[in-house]
């Protein structure tokens, strides 16, 4: 029988866009970063291969953004949504656990229940979004707060990233506020 490596080498396609509105309405009311439509669209490898990533749609990512105007109370309020169909968890089980390059998933042998979780949780890993709103305040201090099921990895007890997102399922998100000082 044929074996196949899978290696950590690839080709990335990305393309990228930002629109600014504001080019078609000239108005003053609005800030400097309002109503900006931006968005990405990443292909993570060219190459098909047999049993994972067999379809070209597993490795496509895509992302759409806008910043809301808020007619200069905000520097910026930004609403994306990310979509995936990638059927893997996200995760780098294999790739910091034992340096394989190969897709990975919680499925402990013989473990219906948690596979069962796994199928969920995939199929609801799919939508990402954020909203995030920023203000300086004069020179030297900021205000950012973000609300999010994003992609995020929180350090664990040893200060590692954890293998898996923190976010995986419908229900998951998270807020963070930070308070800035610029010198």
């Amino acid at each position: 029988s044929d074996t196949i490596y899978y290696t950590f080498r690839g080709v990335k396609l990305l393309t990228h866009f930002s629109f600014d509105i504001k080019k078609l309405l000239p108005l003053d009311i609005f800030g400097e970063q309002d109503f900006i439509l931006y968005g990405e669209t990443a292909l993570i490898g060219l190459e098909n291969y047999p049993v994972y990533y067999e379809e070209i749609s597993d490795r496509v990512i895509a992302m759409i953004g806008i910043n809301i105007p808020t007619f200069k109370i905000l520097d910026v309020l930004a609403v994306e949504f990310d979509y995936s169909e990638n059927p893997y968890d996200n995760n780098m089980k294999y790739v910091v656990g034992e340096g394989v390059c190969k897709p990975a998933t919680f499925t402990a042998q013989g473990e219906e229940m948690q596979r069962q979780f796994d199928k969920a949780v995939q199929i609801e890993d799919n939508i990402h979004w954020s909203v995030i709103a920023k203000r300086r305040i004069a020179n030297h201090f900021g205000v950012e707060l973000k609300f999010a099921k994003d992609h995020t990895r929180v350090p664990n007890e040893r200060n590692h990233p954890e293998l898996w997102a923190n976010f995986m399922r419908k229900q998951d998100w998270y807020w963070d506020c930070k308070l800035k000082v610029f010198f």
